[in-house]
């Protein structure tokens, strides 16, 4: 076993190899028990005990406690924290709000979800600003609310979010289960307990840490050794990294016995391994920028959690891999911020730019980049506090200068086109081959249009809000989840194939079909095309081929088409279809102008055939309203071609 000796130059290298050869086994798959039987089923007894022998001896958060007054005077903090600070001295003149039974409980009666999740939010953010606005202050005034607000905490039945707490087991007590919103609020209550010590009322204290461990590590520690109740420590999605970052902090932020807490920073290892996996070897993120956005900055979470327990020796940095997942918020551009709005990625969403930044300062990964602590984007309690550390490892291979122009996730079949930052060019898109993992939409095909950094054409984005359908197998029953919301087409008056199955109230991470085929693709300073086969996307038996055409022309004039060709075995009806995220006005026969803001789009359609345009708003789910045209030929047809063109407008 390695002993924790500070200052011995040769214990601390062999602590860094140490660490670095075995945080990369784990990401190869889960460490698994050798020697001594373990009782947390894939951790291994070694593993915990070297890890052990880095922790600190005493249990420690992120920034420092109360008493260290030269950290909380520090003038770049403060001035980070002023508005914590501001919105404090506000509650100090506000009642708390109080517990809703019956808004709790709408959703496990109706399915609604929104009163109880914003009853939750409005609650718990009285939390951050008064444990800031004291630590920032160190006079006791906002000490009185915080031992009520956190008494109230306690009392109430859950933490819990309602949607996950539909058999009401946390809700009374049966089971405590671990979701997103338990594991963070939880490490928000352990931050505030390191931050504040002996400050809180002793007994409020111990009630807090009494119900840590009822709602927070005991389920944990279960799950690990038996394999049930938190689905997530296996999972690939952004569950997987927010619940990891919630409970192995929480636990290296306040349980006392370093061995147990070894226990939850060898679970954040060993089981982050999923959230990786779920990208693409290229850094794709198949849940959607908003999604990567919460996901990632939990991976981040944890990583800071896990390097400064041990002394930066375990660093989730060190697998090439996570490089191509901190690029994905810049490689998915298709414009100066814009982005595609696939998968449940809400409409008007950009990458973070604090995550960003976080990324570009301890990878160096050359992004032109404000630094972390200098971004006022809206962060998290502990984020607040928290800091990029450089990667520890010298291995990782310098970022190859990708084109400005585009990026192409090869794997994952999205190729996002976007003007050079030198040249006066306006247009961009992201256009997609592959699905959305476990927020899948039906959206083979789909695309978006951006100008002048405004999204005016594709796909409209995922809900704003979520119910008790949403990831049921009633999922694909809206049409801003299913292909009829999209820009992709009718065929024979069929939708698109349900792209992912729904299995025990989740959908399944995988696409068993359809098939989607990326079938050429020519890159080149001038131009970019991509040609996909989406024919096995629509259950069709009289369908023969199905082929959609891009190309993306950077000169001048610059343009963006999208052909779709189809072919049938006998005549059948076909309809294509525009998405319109913007005002939308006729202009000629084949020919509109979409506007959104100082942005004019001209569209035009091309087509042999005899058509009909049929216009309808959609309006689902929290979203904002789009305009779907359905280009309908007129009579069926064997063969056909649909062409729409897109270019700035006069």
């Amino acid at each position: 076993m390695i002993k924790n000796t500070p200052g011995s130059r040769s214990t601390m290298m062999v602590r860094f190899i140490l660490g670095l050869t075995l945080l990369l086994s784990a990401y190869e798959s889960p460490a698994q028990p050798s020697g001594t039987p373990s009782p947390y089923q894939e951790l291994s007894p070694s593993r915990i005990a070297e890890i052990t022998a880095l922790l600190p001896e005493q249990p420690a958060g992120f920034g420092k406690p109360i008493s260290d007054r030269d950290y909380w005077s520090e003038p770049a903090l403060r001035k980070r924290l002023e508005r914590s600070l501001t919105t404090a001295k506000s509650f100090l003149k506000k009642p708390f709000p109080v517990w809703n039974d019956a808004v709790y409980l709408e959703f496990s009666k109706t399915g609604k979800r929104t009163g109880g999740d914003a009853m939750l939010r409005e609650r718990n953010r009285w939390l951050e600003p008064l444990v800031l606005a004291e630590c920032l202050e160190n006079k006791g005034r906002f000490l009185p609310l915080l031992n009520t607000i956190l008494a109230e905490y306690v009392k109430q039945p859950t933490w819990v979010m309602p949607a996950h707490d539909s058999k009401l087991n946390s809700y009374h007590g049966s089971t405590y289960d671990v979701d997103l919103g338990a594991a963070s609020f939880g490490l928000e209550l352990a931050e505030t307990l390191y931050l504040l010590g002996d400050r809180i009322d002793p007994a409020v204290r111990k009630d807090i840490l009494d119900a840590l461990r009822k709602r927070v590590f005991d389920p944990v520690l279960e799950s690990l050794r038996t394999g049930r109740l938190c689905w997530w420590l296996r999972g690939t999605n952004n569950w997987t990294a927010v619940c990891l970052a919630g409970t192995v902090g929480a636990a290296l932020a306040v349980i006392p016995d370093r061995a147990e807490r070894a226990v939850f920073a060898a679970a954040g290892e060993c089981y982050i391994a999923g959230y990786v996996k779920g990208f693409s070897p290229d850094g794709y993120c198949f849940e959607g920028v908003g999604y990567w956005n919460y996901g990632m900055r939990n991976f981040l979470l944890l990583r800071e959690e896990l390097y400064g327990a041990t002394g930066g020796v375990l660093d989730l940095f060190s697998t090439p891999r996570v490089r191509g997942m901190a690029l994905y918020g810049s490689r998915i551009l298709i414009g100066r911020t814009a982005v595609p709005y696939f998968a449940d990625c809400r409409f008007g969403t950009k990458p973070s730019a604090a995550i960003l930044a976080y990324c570009n300062e301890s990878l160096d990964l050359g992004l032109n980049s404000r630094r972390y602590n200098e971004i006022s984007e809206e962060k998290d309690f502990v984020e607040l506090l928290m800091s990029p550390s450089q990667a520890s490892s010298g291995k990782l291979k310098k970022t190859r200068t990708a084109d400005p122009g585009r990026f192409y996730f090869s794997t994952a079949g999205v190729l996002c086109c976007r003007p050079d930052p030198s040249s006066k060019a306006r247009l961009g898109i992201g256009i997609k081959a592959g699905g959305n993992g476990s927020h899948s939409h039906n959206d083979i095909g789909s695309y978006d249009i951006s100008l002048d950094d405004e999204v005016l054409s594709g796909d409209p984005g995922g809900p704003f809000w979520y119910d008790s359908k949403t990831f049921t197998a009633e999922r694909y029953t809206r049409k801003i989840l299913n292909s009829y919301g999209h820009p992709v087409p009718v065929v024979a008056g069929k939708l698109q194939l349900d792209a992912v199955p729904v299995k025990s109230g989740h959908l399944i991470n995988e696409q068993i079909h359809p098939k989607a085929y990326v079938t050429a693709t020519s890159f080149s300073p001038e131009r970019d095309e991509i040609t996909i086969d989406f024919t096995k996307s629509y259950d069709v038996p009289e369908l023969k081929s199905l082929l959609r055409k891009m190309v993306y022309e950077r000169g001048t004039p610059e343009s963006i088409a999208i052909e779709d060709v189809v072919a049938f075995s006998s005549p059948r009806e076909f309809e294509d279809a525009v998405v319109v995220e913007g005002s939308l006005r006729q202009t000629g026969e084949t020919s509109f102008v979409i506007t959104r803001k100082e942005a004019r789009l001209l569209m035009t359609i091309e087509t042999r055939e005899a058509f009909s345009i049929h216009s309808e708003t959609i309006e689902e789910m929290g979203a904002p309203a789009f305009t779907r045209l359905g280009i309908r030929l007129k009579n069926p047809v064997e063969a056909a071609m649909v062409k729409v063109t897109f270019a700035p407008s006069p």
